[in-house]
């Protein structure tokens, strides 16, 4: 037996995934699925409204474009950013979750009961919408660092 034959197996050579695949997959704090399921809620709510959310409808009432004439425009528009959304969402929460888990593990004994319990669920809620409002931008980042976090061999593998 030689040398080099005790060292040769027969599996196969894992390729690095793309840069975008591995930012998919570099998760530690969060899944794409439970990410998505959560970011459908807003985006649906967005795509039903027409454009005519709170913020988003005084919007394109100023400017003028929720007249009947651009109803194909404003629909466009809206389904461009629910699903540029939809596909950022993960990126941004994941990117979240890892900005503080120093925070969530401080707190992580500590119980609240009565109205420091509703203050604790409004302020997630609130968080949960914040960081689905900005998701296109932070999920951009996100993307980019977590790729490149993975690219580095830094990445966490979620199956």
């Amino acid at each position: 037996m030689s040398n080099t034959t005790a060292y040769e197996t027969d599996a196969r050579e894992e390729r690095p995934p793309s840069f975008v695949e591995g930012a998919w997959r570099n998760r530690r704090w969060t899944r794409s699925s439970s990410s998505i399921l959560l970011g459908l809620i807003p985006t649906m709510l967005l795509v039903m409204s027409g454009g005519r959310l709170p913020v988003i409808g005084p919007a394109l009432a100023e400017a003028g474009l929720l007249a009947q004439s651009t109803a194909p425009i404003v629909a466009g528009i809206t389904a461009t950013i629910a699903l540029l959304n939809l596909l950022l969402f993960p990126f941004a929460r994941e990117a979240y979750y890892r900005s503080t888990v120093a925070l969530r593990e401080g707190l992580g004994g500590i119980f609240v009961l009565g109205w420091m319990f509703l203050i604790v669920v409004v302020c997630r809620i609130a968080m949960f919408l914040v960081i689905w409002a900005i998701a296109i931008p932070a999920g951009i980042l996100a993307m980019v660092t977590l790729g490149d976090e993975d690219r580095r061999g830094l990445g966490w593998r979620i199956s």
